[in-house]
């Protein structure tokens, strides 16, 4: 997370958009993947560490005991653990969301 969020990727998003501004040959997909990847570094850099974090632990402890649970047919194994999934859903995107109570 830390690196995907580096100063310097927002640095080089914000560059590239100058540079495509002032080149006459840009393309609307190549203006809107800048767009795109902007928007998506900007969500991150919301994130704190400490979330991220977390949040990758849950994902791997959820895969196994999803695996589990598919394994025995028994899904009331995975629940507690899909309930997390959730807390964890809603809480990155309160962070994502920040100041922005319109979206």
């Amino acid at each position: 997370h830390e690196k995907s969020t580096d100063k310097a990727i927002g640095e080089l998003i914000e560059t590239a958009s100058a540079d495509l501004a002032s080149f006459d040959g840009a393309t609307s997909d190549e203006a809107r993947i800048l767009e795109i990847t902007k928007r998506d570094y900007e969500k991150n850099e919301r994130i704190p560490s400490e979330l991220a974090g977390r949040k990758a632990a849950l994902s791997s402890k959820a895969n196994a005991q999803w695996a589990k649970a598919r394994a025995a047919s028994d899904y009331s194994l995975f629940q507690d653990t899909l309930k997390e999934c959730f807390d964890m859903a809603a809480e990155v995107a309160t962070a994502v969301r920040g100041e922005n109570t319109d979206v």
